[in-house]
């Protein structure tokens, strides 16, 4: 991946579902061993029973 932004449909789909259904965020970041790590940040409400 290098420097730069993932694009394409599943991206756009990835941070439609994210960012504006679950109000989160989504960043990509090159790993030093190759390949791309993906990270999701939302905020759940604590389950009662």
């Amino acid at each position: 991946m290098g420097a730069a932004k993932p694009t394409g449909l599943g991206t756009n789909i990835a941070l439609t579902l994210v960012q504006g259904q679950l109000g989160g965020t989504l960043t990509w970041e090159g790993q030093s061993e190759g390949g791309t790590r993906a990270i999701v940040e939302v905020y759940l409400d604590p389950l009662t029973l």
